[in-house]
């Protein structure tokens, strides 16, 4: 015949926790803010600069995705919706003065080619710059942009995820979920 008996535990909040058993939970629920997809609204911000990101590996260290704005749409997402502070702002906008420049010297070497007779001399700016974003200077610096911008955004991944696994934001989400653990750290 079975017996029937009845177990009484104490329940603590963690900051209740000895160190000890502190620890016990942090190395237990390192992982707990990166179990799911803790990566998306990294990748919805940089779609909202017309960056695509496909897919990335911050142990190794490689991205990998595509612009879904041309250049000049894509610098101008990322200067009005990041601050001057931020690594992707200060990539647009470097990549910005770089594409003016070779703008700037492939249309003097149009305009001043004795071989080039093809009626442009009254194209305005508008129409220099439409013809520009055909031509392999342009084409370089857009590669080249993609993957400084790839790059950025490599380095907001990797430092989202150092703060989720991070004893703070553990500790944090542990809080604010209200889980209770018995005196040796194991969540109830």
């Amino acid at each position: 015949m079975p017996t029937t008996k009845t177990v009484t535990y104490t329940l603590y909040k963690f900051d209740e926790l000895s160190e000890e058993a502190q620890d016990k939970v942090l190395n237990d629920h390192w992982d707990f803010n990166v179990d799911h997809d803790w990566w998306e609204h990294v990748l919805e911000d940089a779609a909202t600069v017309g960056l695509e990101i496909a897919e990335f590996d911050i142990d190794h260290n490689t991205i990998k995705g595509s612009l879904t704005e041309n250049f000049l749409e894509s610098c101008k997402l990322v200067r009005t919706n990041h601050g001057v502070s931020c690594e992707t702002f200060k990539t647009a906008k470097a990549y910005l003065v770089e594409y003016i420049e070779e703008f700037k010297k492939w249309m003097k070497k149009e305009k001043d080619s004795s071989e080039n007779d093809c009626g442009c001399d009254h194209w305005k700016t508008k129409d220099w710059l439409a013809e520009f974003k055909y031509v392999e200077e342009a084409d370089e610096v857009e590669r080249n942009y993609k993957l400084a911008l790839l790059e950025d955004y490599l380095v907001i991944l990797k430092k989202e995820y150092h703060h989720q696994t991070s004893r703070e934001q553990i500790i944090e989400s542990i809080c604010d979920n209200d889980y209770d653990f018995n005196e040796d750290g194991l969540r109830f």
